[in-house]
Parts: C-alpha cells; structure tokens; sequence
C-alpha cells in the first residue's frame, strides 16, 4: 500500500505499507527538508529509521485492551490501526 507523508500542506515522501502497517519502502523523497527528525542521517532517507519512526507513533502493544480492540476490528498489528487512521495522533 501507498501513502503519501505529509508535513501540513507539504508533501514530504511517498511511502510503502506492508498489511501489517510496517514501513517497507521509500518510492520517492519530495521535501528532504521536511523529513521526521533523525529519519534522513546524511541527507539520505532511511526506510529503517521512518519504520523506527512510525513504530513509535503506534499505540504501544503493551496498551490495556490493545488486544481486544485489535481483534474487534479485524486488525493484525497496531501499526495496521495506524494506518486505517492515516497516522492520526491525539
């Protein structure tokens, strides 16, 4: 699955999602500038780093009721609840 990072209005990268909401690739770096902190060591995207990135943006596996939640939706992994949410944090 694709999906494009967004910084606001700017379009930073385009991103590949495994089913399990896993960073497995970077197609394309639009905006170097905007890139997550410490995701681009050298000016370079790592897609290690944005997965290490994303990872953390995730509800942590060890959230009371993650589990039931997770299966009630049909879900696999909370990256995978990230991603239907479009990354969305509050």
């Amino acid at each position: 699955m694709m999906f494009d990072l967004m910084h606001r209005d700017v379009l930073v990268a385009r991103l590949e999602f495994s089913r399990s909401g896993r960073v497995s690739g970077v197609t394309s770096v639009e905006n170097p500038g905007h890139l997550p902190f410490g995701t681009a060591p050298e000016g370079i995207a790592s897609r290690e780093r944005l997965e290490e990135w994303w990872h953390y943006r995730s509800i942590p596996s060890n959230r009371v009721g993650l589990r039931m939640l997770l299966e009630r939706l049909g879900v696999m992994a909370s990256g995978s609840l990230s991603l239907q949410s479009m990354g969305l944090s509050l």
